[in-house]
């Protein structure tokens, strides 16, 4: 497995590979994904390959001066229990503190037990919920770094 790292917008076919990746996974059009991508402040892009084959994504961004937000992620189904998942957390985190950010946040939902979980096991907290636009109770999680 092969690990990248991109400070903004990845190549055009890397974007493509994360947003196929992001509708298999999620089951919704990653439109608003690669709309979002283009606007926010320091994006950062990490991505698992085997073989050249974008296998798992870390999408994140800057929140504030000191904190950045931990967007979104996935691992292809085929490749999940593999610790990827946890490789693109740590890989983020120590990009993070290296970069003089102190709080990492993100929100997860109980729908997605897995991601949840590897949060947990990370480092973040459980700082509160709130019902998203759709009707749906998200998780809000921080970690100081």
């Amino acid at each position: 497995m092969q690990y990248q790292l991109y400070e903004g917008m990845p190549p055009e076919d890397v974007i493509e590979q994360i947003m196929n990746l992001y509708e298999t996974i999620f089951q919704t059009s990653s439109e608003n994904i690669r709309n979002k991508m283009q606007k926010v402040d320091r994006l950062l892009v990490l991505v698992a390959l085997d073989n050249g084959k974008v296998v798992g994504f870390k999408l994140g961004y800057e929140q504030g001066a000191n904190e950045f937000y931990s967007w979104i992620g996935g691992v292809d189904s085929a490749y999940r229990r593999q610790g990827i998942g946890s490789t693109l957390m740590t890989m983020q985190h120590d990009w993070l503190k290296e970069h003089g950010y102190s709080v990492v946040t993100t929100t997860t939902k109980n729908k997605w037990r897995n991601m949840l979980i590897l949060n947990l096991r990370h480092g973040f907290d459980i700082i509160g919920t709130y019902t998203d636009e759709k009707g749906e109770p998200k998780i809000i999680l921080k970690k100081q770094l």
